[in-house]
């Protein structure tokens, strides 16, 4: 009985020690150097982009959806003033977009920024494997200053798969992207931070399941006060701020099942109590398969071109500030 006793409390020190080791262990030495790498470098190039200008600009901020769904080449042409897309990836999370949009000095008085979001990072938790490994590679200052229960939840969402995978990265690391034959690539962006490589259609690898919309309202209402936070911090900057949606793949559940109507009226809603200026509705931006790229938010160069011909009429519509000169080469 003794001896029992002896070994459920040394187990149970044990479980200590090591639930103690593993997040200090995983903080000092996990860095996925590779995996995080292109998205590292877009947000360099799109940043120091954005900073080279030196009179009011449209931002075009969200995730691989916006990087994937907009020219902002043809908006800058059409419009006259220029334009960035500023789009990423959708698992930095809408929490950490908006954080770097404040901070990183590329927005200025007079500038207009319309964020879209994909429904995911509206509805979702702001920690996500993608951001948990590139805050520990590559962003450790926004990591550092994380809620305590943040930073524990990031750490323990590292697997021991993913520290083998990460010291195999630290080992065979080069300092260079992947080939755009084998991944996406900062160098297929053009000028503007527009992607050019999404030619043609991978129909195989897009989902045909409908988007999800959230069980938990607290956490979707908690993502709507970031956002008018940010309305806040636009205003007091002179910035104008709008919201608008992501192209998604039409599926006719979406027109014919009430649950979705009902859910999609519901975010619009939501963004409108909040008192942001919207452009467009959901159901404006949804797209037949033809027009997609890999994924059911990345369209093709055909439908990036027919979908930014039709953003450009809603932002004509909506009264988006528009300068007479032409914008700058940049």
């Amino acid at each position: 009985m003794k001896q029992s006793k002896y070994w459920i409390i040394k187990t149970f020190f044990v479980i200590i020690l090591l639930a103690f080791i593993y997040p200090v262990f995983v903080y000092f030495f996990f860095k996925t150097p590779q995996y995080s790498l292109w998205i590292h470098n877009v947000i360099a190039k799109k940043e120091n982009s954005a900073k080279s200008i030196h009179q009011p600009k449209i931002i075009l901020l969200g995730g691989s959806a916006t990087l994937f769904g907009l020219r902002a080449k043809d908006i800058q042409e059409t419009l006259s003033i220029p334009t960035i897309n500023m789009g990423l990836h959708a698992g930095l999370g809408l929490k950490y977009m908006l954080y770097r949009a404040q901070t990183q000095d590329f927005l200025h008085p007079k500038d207009v920024l319309i964020f879209i979001p994909e429904y995911g990072i509206l509805f979702e938790e702001q920690i996500t494997q993608t951001n948990t490994f590139y805050f520990l590679t590559y962003d450790r200052k926004y990591f550092n200053q994380l809620p305590l229960k943040d930073k524990i939840q990031s750490i323990y969402m590292i697997k021991p798969r993913d520290i083998i995978q990460s010291f195999k990265e630290q080992l065979t690391f080069k300092g260079k992207e992947h080939p755009p034959s084998k991944g996406y690539n900062s160098s297929t962006l053009n000028q503007n931070g527009d992607e050019t490589i999404n030619t043609g259609s991978k129909e195989k690898k897009i989902s045909t399941e409908c988007i999800s919309f959230p069980e938990n309202i607290d956490l979707f209402k908690k993502n709507i006060l970031l956002l008018t936070n940010m309305r806040l911090f636009c205003q007091k900057n002179n910035i104008d701020f709008y919201i608008s949606y992501p192209n998604l793949l039409f599926l006719e559940k979406y027109n014919l099942e009430d649950y979705y109507s009902e859910n999609f009226l519901k975010v619009h809603k939501a963004l409108k109590q909040a008192n942001l200026k919207i452009i467009g509705y959901p159901k404006d931006f949804f797209y037949e398969m033809k027009y997609f790229y890999d994924t059911r938010y990345h369209l093709n160069q055909r439908g990036v071109t027919i979908r930014t011909m039709e953003f450009i009429n809603k932002l004509k519509e909506t009264n988006i500030p528009v300068l007479d000169s032409s914008g700058p080469k940049i």
